[in-house]
């Protein structure tokens, strides 16, 4: 295990830790309304963080009407999560 890799490949990915706990959460909900993340997260300052994860390709926004948008991890996203895994040794 290294914490201090892990935290240098957040650097290095632009991701904060509340960003990290946000694809963690898609990852094992799948696609997700903006109103089921924000339970989830405790928080209803999350739009920002989505918005930020979504522009860095982690995470793809889908609009179907004007006020429903569905958050999912996109393959970049998926990547990411998968060398945290490899950093603590750990399979998907």
């Amino acid at each position: 295990m290294s914490v201090a890799r892990h935290h240098r490949l957040r650097i290095m990915a632009g991701i904060s830790c509340r960003g990290e706990y946000m694809l963690g959460i898609l990852e094992e909900e799948g696609e997700c309304k903006t109103e089921y993340i924000r339970r989830m997260a405790m928080s209803y300052e999350i739009i920002d963080l989505l918005n930020s994860l979504a522009d860095k390709g982690y995470i793809q926004i889908k609009k179907p009407n004007h006020k429903l948008r569905l958050h999912s991890l996109t393959d970049l996203g998926r990547e990411y999560l998968e060398q945290v895994r490899k950093i603590y040794g750990q399979s998907a």
